[in-house]
């Protein structure tokens, strides 16, 4: 797997640069692997019990006793000592909500903008709305499915906006937002570029010379996120859905940006989402203020 491109655009000198979201490669979804052992060895059991419906989901019996349990896909456990492994704690029943909160909050700041921007989004896929019925037309659960999904931040990434051209003509390209799997399905990670729109309204611009070479910076412009500016919370909330739409496989790969189709697919995200994303954003607000 590879980082794709940042997004390009071709604009005058006055035209603010957009940053916009971007996927990886597609992949096929993997089932977990359903065991047989027999039921003495007592210390299987959870495991067996939450992989034993079809699916590989926990019955209702089973997770009200044990709660869920993390188990790895197929191709991973596959030859195995799944007995052994679970007596060690290879395995072991947690609360994967709890767990993610508390990754997002000893992450500082940021942390904290993904739980917001996170929340906001699981609300609104959760609601009956227009937003949450575009995404039900891939996805019957996309609040269940969301909810499985990670965050990491990208550290090392470009954080600066490249420029090339002529005065008569500039090409922009922006530090990327995010990036996800394309038709990953549950589980997946979404990685977030700390110098990107996400979390920043602005970045530095760097002449990239023709012949090659360092180049120099030369100011500032504003990164957005379709019609929003970067660093806010339309932003945010609006990057998490535009991620999810890829991981469900909604949306349409826009690696490298051809044709300007990752750029097509946040405004497809906020034609179905814009009210959506208002009432939450404004919500979360008035939660913060009183």
């Amino acid at each position: 797997m590879a980082f794709l491109a940042a997004v390009w655009f071709a604009f005058s000198t006055l035209t603010p640069a957009y940053g916009q979201s971007s996927v990886l490669h597609r992949a096929v979804r993997t089932p977990l692997l359903l065991f047989r052992v027999p039921l003495f060895f007592s210390a299987c059991l959870p495991i067996l019990e939450a992989i034993s419906a079809p699916g590989g989901e926990a019955s209702a019996e089973a997770d009200e006793r044990l709660g869920p349990c993390t188990v790895l896909p197929a191709k991973v456990l596959q030859g195995r000592p799944l007995c052994k492994e679970v007596s060690l704690g290879t395995y072991s029943c947690v609360d994967g909500e709890v767990e993610l909160r508390s990754t997002l909050q000893a992450m500082g700041k940021k942390g904290s903008l993904i739980l917001q921007a996170r929340e906001s989004a699981l609300q609104i896929l959760r609601g009956n709305n227009a937003c949450s019925a575009w995404y039900k037309a891939k996805d019957p659960d996309p609040a269940s499915t969301f909810e499985t999904l990670e965050y990491g931040v990208d550290e090392k990434a470009v954080d600066y906006i490249a420029e090339r051209g002529t005065s008569a003509l500039l090409i922009y390209r922006n530090p990327y937002v995010a990036t996800a799997l394309q038709a990953g399905g549950s589980y997946q990670t979404i990685t977030l570029n700390a110098g990107g729109a996400f979390f920043r309204s602005a970045a530095y611009v760097r002449i990239v010379p023709k012949e090659g070479g360092a180049g120099r910076f030369v100011g500032s412009r504003y990164l957005r996120v379709g019609p929003y500016l970067g660093n806010t919370p339309e932003a945010r909330v609006t990057t998490l859905l535009h991620e999810f739409g890829h991981v469900i496989d909604l949306l349409e790969l826009d690696e490298g940006d051809v044709d300007g189709k990752s750029v097509h697919n946040t405004d497809i995200v906020v034609s179905h989402c814009r009210d959506q994303i208002a009432d939450r954003v404004r919500q979360a607000t008035l939660t913060v203020e009183r």
